[in-house]
C-alpha cells in the first residue's frame, strides 16, 4: 500500500510539473501583450469604435505576429507591423463593425507569435460588447482630422433613437477640457427622438495627435452610458523645416553662408528674424512678398574665439502672434 501511495505521488507531481511547465511556456507570450480581454461596453449602431492592444517584445529575440484572426465578422484585427524587434512595441487594432451587427457579440481575437518560425503560441483574446439597435449616430465618430494650432474647429453629428418618446440624453462629457459637447434637441414624438451632437475643438488645443471619447449620458435604467470616439491631429501652420541648422567646422573671421527652411501651408511673409545674443555675427536677406516656403540664406562670420558656437535665433511671422524659434550650431576652429 505505502509503495502504491508514493507511485501515485510522484505521479502526481509529474503531473503539476507538466502542468506549470506548460503554463509558464505559454506565459512568454501572453505576457507580450497589454490586456488580455477587453471590454466595449454598450456602443450605439453605426459608431466608430476602435480600440488598440499593444505588444512590447521583452525578449532578446525578435518576435514575428504570424497571424492575427477574429471568430466573428462584427470585430477585425489588425497588427501594426508583423515583426517585433526586441524591446520594441506593436499594437493590434480591434474595429467594431456597428453598422452590420447588434446586440450582444463576444468573439474572440487570436494572435499568433513566433521567435524563431518554428515554435508558435496563439494568445486568445475574449473581446465583449453590446451594440445598441435603438441609437444610431451619423457619422459614427467626431473626427476633425487637421486642425491648425489655434484655429479650433466644430463637428456636427445626428443622433437618432427609436423607442421611448420621453428619451433624453442628459449629458455629454469629455476627459479633455479642451473638447466642448452639448446636444440639442430636433424631433421628439412617434416613438423617435433626434438629437443633434456639436462638438467644438477649443482655439487653446494643444498641438499633437489625441485619440479619446466623448461619453453620451441617457437617461435608460439599465445601459446611461454611449461612448463616442473623438480624435483630433493639432498640427502648426507654420513649422521650422531647419529646427538645427549645422554650420559645421567654421574659422574666426572667414564668412560662411548656410540657408533655414520655413514652411507653411499657406503664404506668408517673414517680418523679422532676431537673435538670442548681441555679438551680431549673422546676416539675413529676408524676401517681402508672401510664400508657402521660404529658404533664407544665413551667413555667419565667426568671432575670434575657440570651440563650440551656438546661436538661438527667433522668427516672427506677419499676423501670427507666435514666434517660431531655430538654432545654428558649428565649431570655431
Amino acid at each position: 500500500m505505502r509503495r502504491r501511495v508514493w507511485r501515485w505521488g510522484w505521479l502526481t507531481l509529474l503531473a503539476a510539473w507538466a502542468a506549470s511547465a506548460q503554463a509558464q511556456e505559454l506565459d512568454w507570450a501572453q505576457r507580450m501583450f497589454s490586456e488580455l480581454e477587453h471590454d466595449f461596453g454598450v456602443v450605439a449602431r453605426g459608431a466608430d469604435v476602435r480600440h488598440r492592444i499593444f505588444l512590447k517584445n521583452l525578449y532578446q529575440e525578435t518576435v514575428t505576429i504570424a497571424d492575427v484572426a477574429s471568430s466573428c465578422g462584427c470585430t477585425s484585427a489588425r497588427a501594426s507591423q508583423t515583426v517585433i524587434p526586441s524591446g520594441e512595441t506593436a499594437y493590434i487594432e480591434l474595429v467594431l463593425d456597428t453598422k452590420n451587427h447588434m446586440k450582444q457579440k463576444d468573439p474572440n481575437i487570436d494572435v499568433k507569435l513566433t521567435f524563431d518560425g518554428i515554435n508558435f503560441k496563439t494568445v486568445r483574446i475574449p473581446i465583449h460588447v453590446y451594440i445598441r439597435s435603438d441609437v444610431v449616430i451619423q457619422p459614427g465618430a467626431v473626427e476633425f482630422g487637421s486642425v491648425d494650432l489655434g484655429a479650433g474647429a466644430t463637428q456636427r453629428l445626428s443622433i437618432a433613437y427609436a423607442g421611448r418618446d420621453d428619451w433624453q440624453i442628459r449629458e455629454v462629457r469629455c476627459n479633455r477640457e479642451y473638447v466642448k459637447a452639448a446636444v440639442q434637441e430636433k424631433h421628439r414624438g412617434g416613438g423617435r427622438v433626434d438629437y443633434d451632437l456639436v462638438v467644438h475643438l477649443d482655439a487653446a488645443a494643444p498641438e499633437g495627435t489625441f485619440r479619446d471619447q466623448l461619453l453620451l449620458i441617457t437617461d435608460d435604467a439599465g445601459n446611461p452610458f454611449i461612448p463616442l470616439a473623438v480624435s483630433a491631429t493639432v498640427e502648426p501652420d507654420i513649422v521650422m523645416g531647419t529646427p538645427e541648422v549645422p554650420l559645421g567646422n567654421l574659422k574666426p573671421g572667414v564668412p560662411k553662408t548656410v540657408t533655414a527652411v520655413i514652411r507653411g501651408r499657406r503664404p506668408f511673409v517673414i517680418e523679422k528674424i532676431e537673435c538670442e545674443s548681441e555679438r551680431e555675427c549673422f546676416k539675413v536677406k529676408l524676401p517681402k512678398d508672401p510664400r508657402s516656403v521660404h529658404v533664407l540664406p544665413l551667413t555667419v562670420i565667426p568671432p575670434d574665439e575657440q570651440g563650440k558656437f551656438t546661436e538661438q535665433f527667433t522668427v516672427t511671422i506677419v499676423g501670427r502672434s507666435q514666434p517660431l524659434t531655430f538654432r545654428a550650431q558649428g565649431w570655431i576652429e
